[in-house]
């Protein structure tokens, strides 16, 4: 289990060293402390609105945008040829469970599945630097979130927009391909339509 750490609540009235201004630019620098998911990207602050004063703070969720086609050799230089690799590993295992032969379609965003060409995605792959961020989408319940809470993953937060779990994998993770992963991911193609 994770370690937890409750919030506490702070009032600007009384923390002379919190202030709007310093608010607003931790979420420049980092827009997913906000619980909106890590694809949100700041644009703008204080952007004025023609009849209507200024907005504090203007954000794109960058998975609102279609699919902009890339290539393999954008996401090894993005992220790195090894988590590109745990991509393809993963893939071969999730055709191995399917009995299917599903490919990867490399967006700008995230590396999407396809199946006879159309786009397939019961699950994403984000590669970072030394793991891959597994989105399998599929409606949030306590069962399933009680099975993530008692596994050994790295659970990311779910993504409610979208209705994406989000698991950070490591190469480990991706060799063992345990029993739960492979009923979640299994589950979402079901649902998918597969």
């Amino acid at each position: 289990m994770k370690n937890f750490t409750p919030a506490t609540a702070l009032s600007m009235r009384t923390e002379s060293t919190i202030t709007e201004k310093w608010i607003q630019g931790l979420i420049e620098k980092d827009p997913s402390i906000l619980g909106l998911g890590d694809d949100l990207q700041f644009l703008d602050s204080e952007r004025k609105q023609p009849g209507a004063g200024r907005l504090d703070l203007l954000l794109r969720d960058e998975e609102d945008e279609p699919g902009e086609p890339t290539n393999r050799a954008y996401w090894e230089t993005k992220a790195a040829k090894d988590t590109v690799g745990l991509v393809d590993r993963l893939l071969k295992h999730i055709n191995g469970l399917l009995g299917t032969s599903l490919e990867l379609t490399f967006n700008k965003h995230y590396i999407g599945i396809s199946r006879e060409k159309q786009p397939f995605n019961f699950a994403v792959f984000r590669p970072k630097k030394k793991a891959v961020t597994l989105e399998i989408k599929l409606p949030r319940t306590e069962v399933i979130d009680q099975d993530l809470d008692n596994s050994a993953f790295d659970l990311l937060s779910y993504d409610k927009h979208f209705g994406y779990y989000r698991l950070s994998l490591t190469p480990a993770d991706v060799e063992q391909f345990d029993d739960l992963l492979q009923q979640l991911l299994r589950d979402a193609y079901k649902r998918r339509g597969g």
